[in-house]
């Protein structure tokens, strides 16, 4: 998990660079393993390719009826094969470790609490494992003559089926 505190002096882009070597290649980056978030009760696994938003209003996608989180409060979203939550700009902050951040990329479990660094309702932020492949079943051959069978018939054909023996 990396994070881009909020103060003035910070340097570098508004969104955190990909560590993968396909940053900006469109349709090069894999795809980022669904996102599980907890938080009062809720337990949800978010899909990449869409934003979800995270506030106390009734149409957001996460919706937190708690009073030290604002309106429109973050945003969700995977990007280049990385999951990414930004601070939409809220008036209590985002905090990772008691320190306010405007985004956190998510790149293992992590804990980021909105509202207040101390006691504000804390987001558990998981990446979901791939499902496991399927066991391979072992590769049978079809039924059907065996070699032997192949040359007897092969012999057959030459020799017609009255000098069978």
């Amino acid at each position: 998990m990396s994070t881009e505190p909020t103060s003035a002096e910070a340097a570098g882009p508004e969104v955190a660079s990909p560590e993968s070597g396909n940053a900006g290649l469109a349709g090069c980056e894999p795809a980022a393993p669904p996102l599980r978030i907890q938080c009062q009760g809720i337990d949800r696994l978010l899909q990449a390719g869409t934003a979800y938003r995270i506030g106390r209003d009734p149409q957001a996608d996460i919706v937190l009826a708690d009073p030290r989180v604002s309106w429109q409060h973050a945003i969700v979203e995977e990007q280049a094969g990385s999951w990414l939550l930004q601070d939409a700009g809220s008036t209590n902050g985002t905090f990772v470790n008691r320190q306010r951040v405007r985004q956190v990329a998510i790149t293992a479990n992590c804990s980021v609490r909105l509202g207040y660094p101390d006691d504000g309702p804390m987001l558990s932020c998981s990446l979901a494992q791939a499902p496991q492949a399927a066991a391979a079943a072992p590769v049978r051959p079809r039924p059907g003559p065996a070699r032997s069978s192949w040359v007897t018939l092969w012999r057959l054909a030459r020799t017609g089926p009255a000098r069978r023996r």
